[in-house]
């Protein structure tokens, strides 16, 4: 887990050094352990090296291959190195280190292009190839690890962080103002290859980009087929499951030269890491919660079961209001952009709380997206047994009506109603008229529709599954969740030099839960249906038998009623929010007054304002590449 720089003048011009050590100089919270630098010519490429497989100078980036034609600056860990390694050894190759940097140097002499499609893993890389003049790049399969990159037809740069690169040309802090609607009326982040920065592009996760006789070029690498079913076995699912997950845990929390530890929220997801990491070794599991004493984000009792039954060695934080306007500033600028959510706060607090004591956490994220842990995967689950009844078999008809009534019961008719409604035919839908995207859509000034004019981003999802609930899961994985997540937990966990491993997104376990029919998924009212027979006996019941979801819970609805309502108001109401033409002011001073009163919780809408009133004022407004660099990151 690293901080990587490049750039490449196609045009002949020398690479400028000191450029490229100012790169690396805003990400070294990302590398603490060391950087390095390769410049030669019109090609640069720079590292801040986080030490976590083998930790001698052998393994130091940029990496070269024996005869120097090759170089690479890598971010991630591919953790089927030791399998690759004995395999290449056989197949003639020598190896000065132990690393999994030095196997993709050798995975790329043998295999090509194509060698990423045998890494197991997650990974963000330029890799210069110097007989062939070409500087290939890769991400990984879900975009675990941030590639971005600015291209002008004559100088390509790269970085693992958007200031890296406005550090490298500042002009580029352009407000994206296509971008900033689409976030701000969709509350999507991260889900295509915009950013916030007008000339900033997001390599797509399972994409390679090369750079090769002045022309780029983005080709996939990876996405989900139907023939990949094959390969696993759907006729004992809750083994295959077990045994993938298992896998993954084991590959995860050993292949390290550093301590691991795990989050745990007290959700199913963290819990089953814990549970699967406490068989694995000898030693108790660190494990690492932030804990409210607000009912409403309390998982207090189930983080408490979890650490008693397995055993482990828990790290638990508190997280209060009183710094809250001091971090989120921090939290902005590791993020690199506004983002959408506050269950960044408590997950900042537990990376904060893990720094010193691990270098390696392990998380969950993944899990809901694979197998509907979410209450809105109930409208897609609806729709699909909906579809099978219109379809003529009858008994669908009986399981609709009562598996509706289940779901009404756990989330309540409005969420169930609200779920289903992208699935209702139009008149239907007209029948709702208001709900969280729409509404949410008010907040935007007149000014900033008519700037992005016909430029407003439209995705586009084509159907990739029959049944809604399966297409809407890929989507999440591919889109519209998982990169957003993943964004959020990178740069929380680089901020304070740790690196973040996601089990339940090992490609063998997304193409296992992929193929799956839909009702090992969500039945009925019970989500992750699969997971929770597949580890009866493992996590413990009060555990597995939850139905609430809470993910990161953060309670800044009640403290934006307390201590944070005039410290919020100040920020967004004192400051130079109403004059960018972005919101519209007295939208933004109704709902605060409403959220105060208690008539209605804005807190995420809120949470939307302060973030991009931060980026604004550090990143547009002004930009200082050492801000934070020299300070730590908890400080």
């Amino acid at each position: 887990m690293c901080g990587i720089a490049g750039i490449w003048h196609t045009d002949g011009r020398a690479v400028d050094e000191a450029t490229l050590r100012r790169m690396i100089a805003v990400q070294r919270h990302r590398g603490p352990d060391g950087e390095g630098y390769h410049v030669a010519g019109a090609v640069g490429l720079g590292h801040a090296r986080l030490k976590i497989i083998d930790l001698s100078p052998a393994a130091a980036q940029p990496m070269t291959n024996e005869d120097g034609s090759l170089w690479l600056t890598y971010n991630g860990e591919v953790y089927n190195y030791v399998e690759l390694m004995a395999e290449l050894r056989a197949l003639g190759h020598t190896f000065r280190s132990r690393s999994d940097s030095e196997v993709i140097l050798h995975a790329y002499e043998e295999w090509g292009e194509r060698c990423v499609e045998r890494f197991n893993g997650m990974w963000a890389f330029a890799l210069w190839d110097e007989r062939r003049r070409v500087l290939w790049c890769s991400r990984d399969r879900f975009g675990v690890k941030p590639f971005y990159y600015l291209w002008d037809g004559r100088t390509f740069a790269c970085a693992s962080e958007i200031k890296a690169l406005l550090a490298f040309q500042p002009e580029a802090r352009r407000p994206n103002y296509p971008y900033l609607l689409h976030f701000l009326t969709s509350g999507l982040f991260d889900d295509g290859s915009e950013t916030a920065f007008a000339p900033v592009r997001s390599l797509p996760p399972a994409h390679a980009l090369t750079v090769r006789d002045g022309a780029l070029r983005l080709a996939r690498h990876w996405d989900y087929d139907a023939a990949q079913r094959a390969a696993y076995d759907y006729g004992a699912p809750e083994a295959t499951f077990r045994e993938l997950l298992g896998d993954a845990v084991r590959l995860r929390l050993l292949r390290s030269d550093v301590p691991v530890g795990t989050c745990l929220s007290g959700g199913l997801d963290s819990s089953a890491i814990v549970a699967l990491s406490s068989r694995l070794i000898d030693v108790p599991v660190r494990t690492f919660s932030a804990i409210y004493d607000e009912p409403e984000a309390n998982e207090a009792p189930y983080v408490a079961v979890i650490n008693e039954r397995c055993r482990t060695l828990p790290h638990l934080v508190n997280p209060r209001p009183d710094d809250f306007m001091s971090i989120v500033p921090r939290i902005v600028w590791h993020q690199d952009e506004p983002t959408a959510g506050p269950g960044l706060y408590s997950q900042w607090h537990v990376m904060q709380r893990a720094h010193g004591v691990v270098t390696v956490l392990l998380d969950g994220q993944g899990s809901d997206e694979l197998l509907g842990g979410y209450h809105h995967a109930f409208g897609p689950y609806l729709a699909t047994v909906f579809r099978r009844a219109a379809g003529g078999d009858l008994p669908a008809w009986r399981r609709l009506a009562a598996d509706a009534a289940a779901i009404a019961a756990l989330a309540g008719r409005s969420q169930a109603l609200a779920a289903l409604k992208p699935y209702l035919p139009a008149p239907l839908r007209a029948l709702y008229r208001t709900w969280r995207g729409t509404e949410a859509s008010g907040d935007v000034h007149r000014d900033l529709r008519a700037l992005v004019g016909d430029t407003a981003i439209q995705r586009q999802y084509a159907r990739r599954f029959a049944d809604p609930l399966d297409d809407a899961l890929y989507w999440s994985v591919a889109s519209t969740s998982i990169p957003g997540l993943l964004h959020y937990e990178d740069r929380n966990s680089m901020a304070f030099g740790l690196e973040a491993r996601v089990p339940f997104l090992d490609y063998r376990l997304v193409e296992f839960c992929l193929g799956l029919p839909f009702d090992d998924k969500v039945r009925g009212a019970t989500t992750k249906h699969i997971m929770r027979r597949a580890l009866r006996g493992i996590v413990p019941d009060e555990v597995l038998d939850r139905r609430d979801k809470k993910g990161y819970p953060t309670p800044l609805a009640r403290w934006l009623r307390g201590p944070l309502r005039a410290p919020a108001a100040d920020l967004l109401l004192g400051s130079r929010l109403p004059q960018r033409g972005v919101l519209r002011p007295a939208v933004v001073e109704r709902k605060l007054a409403a959220h105060a009163a208690g008539r209605h919780d804005y807190s995420w809408e809120i949470w939307r304002w302060l973030t991009l009133e931060l980026w604004f004022t550090q990143f547009i407004d002004a930009f200082d590449p050492a801000r934070w660099i020299h300070a730590p990151a908890g400080a």
